[in-house]
């Protein structure tokens, strides 16, 4: 689907063929590998797939988002598209960076904000046991999968994604991509604009919500009262399925570890020329690899 709109915006079709080939060899895991899974990326087709200088988060930060991070000597004409930049919500929420693990995800998120311009706005969350005794001081130290944080640092204009459901008629579903463009009331409102989706451009309101912990995890009831967002500068390549985006950067210093996953990173584009790995170069094949993660046996089950 995703590649039949590259072709609707001019991209080659003998180009899209090719790559919509690769991505089902992908999925399929027919992708020539090695007996440990590893393939080679084809960056003899696409040489621009792949960041020349492997692991370099820096230039993947600057390729997925152009003209947003600036340095203190930029011109006034670096500063401008910075402003353009910031104020353009549907820029913002089509482009992303993935990574396979969440501790990536929160190191790219956190060192984007710190480079992002702005003041930080910091926004703590009310942790309470319901069953059990707990010091609180424990409580905000757990950080949890698709769960609003303790401590959640905001800037204006960076972007956010919606951890929950709030209103889907009103486009609020989990996995919307927001901007935040301000914070009101004390820190008790978060002022957004829609940057995905059929209801993209409007302007929202996100309150506090209590969330209750899986009991599975833990020995005793907790919740969390917070903002239901994280910050969506990079995303897990789990939380990015069924989204679609213009521009995407693959950060992966470590192969994936699941099934599809690399299959999942790479199907979130149209086009090889919106997405480029950041993976380390194989002295030994002279080749950018990872790892694809297949499990034949999940798509060959007999019927």
């Amino acid at each position: 689907m995703r590649v039949r709109r590259a072709r609707q915006a001019g991209v080659d079709t003998h180009e899209l063929r090719e790559f919509n080939a690769w991505l089902l060899r992908l999925g399929e895991g027919s992708e020539a590998h090695t007996p440990d899974g590893m393939i080679a990326l084809p960056t003899h087709r696409w040489p621009s797939i792949c960041d020349p200088d492997g692991v370099d988060i820096t230039r993947l930060r600057d390729w997925v988002y152009p003209g947003l991070f600036v340095g203190a000597d930029a011109s006034e004409e670096d500063l401008a598209l910075q402003q353009s930049r910031m104020a353009d919500a549907a820029w913002l929420g089509e482009r992303t960076i993935l990574a396979p693990r969440n501790r990536a995800v929160d190191e790219l998120n956190s060192a984007m904000i710190t480079a992002f311009p702005g003041d930080e706005m910091e926004c703590v969350s009310a942790d309470v046991v319901k069953e059990g005794t707990v010091a609180t001081e424990f409580l905000n130290g757990i950080d949890l999968p698709n769960f609003p944080q303790h401590r959640l640092v905001l800037k204006r204009f960076m972007p956010l994604v919606l951890l929950r459901n709030l209103s889907p008629p009103d486009g609020l579903c989990n996995g919307t991509r927001l901007i935040l463009l301000d914070v009101r009331h004390n820190g008790r409102l978060l002022v957004c604009r829609i940057a995905t989706g059929t209801h993209v451009g409007q302007t929202v309101e996100i309150p506090r919500v209590t969330l209750d912990a899986d009991e599975d995890a833990f020995p005793f009831k907790w919740s969390r009262r917070q903002f239901p967002v994280r910050a969506a500068f990079a995303l897990t390549i789990n939380k990015s399925q069924g989204q679609t985006f213009q521009c995407v950067g693959v950060y992966l210093p470590h192969p994936c570890f699941s099934h599809g996953q690399l299959y999942v990173a790479a199907s979130r584009v149209g086009a090889p020329t919106h997405i480029r790995f950041a993976v380390p170069w194989d002295e030994e094949s002279s080749t950018f690899r990872t790892r694809n993660v297949v499990f034949p046996e999940v798509l060959t089950q007999a019927h």
